[in-house]
């Protein structure tokens, strides 16, 4: 490998780390235990790609913000429904509304919920209908 090539893929790591560490800064990330595989850049239980941390630092993103992106990602991810970049979810263009995403979410809890008390009912039942079958025999 020539040594133009080697000060070029020393300085493109190099960068990557320095945004991550400035990214880590601005998002109140603590930036010990992190890497990076490929150019995704991992951090606690966050993975996110180096365009996004290009673009959260050289756009002042706020830490919110970045924190409602990644979790609406993760709603989309959950139920198939693709996902948006950091730029088009701060500028907006989004195929799904917040509004739509939270109602989808509470419809979630709704449902969640309901299962948990169909299981508490079935579990009463069955003990209830065990007695009474263990009284008559």
């Amino acid at each position: 490998m020539n040594k133009k090539l080697e000060d070029l893929k020393t300085r493109h790591e190099s960068l990557k780390d320095e945004y991550a560490q400035y990214f880590c800064k601005q998002m109140g990330l603590d930036y010990n235990g992190s890497y990076f595989t490929g150019n995704i850049f991992c951090i606690a239980d966050y993975f996110i790609d180096m365009q996004t941390i290009v673009y959260a630092v050289n756009n002042e993103i706020k830490d919110t913000t970045f924190f409602d992106w990644y979790n609406y990602n993760l709603t989309l991810g959950e139920e198939n429904l693709g996902d948006v970049s950091l730029e088009n979810y701060v500028k907006g263009n989004l195929e799904y509304s917040i509004d739509e995403i939270t109602r989808l979410q509470n419809l979630k809890d709704i449902v969640s919920e309901s299962k948990r008390n169909l299981e508490k009912y079935m579990i009463n039942l069955r003990k209830k209908h065990q007695t009474y079958e263990d009284i008559t025999v």
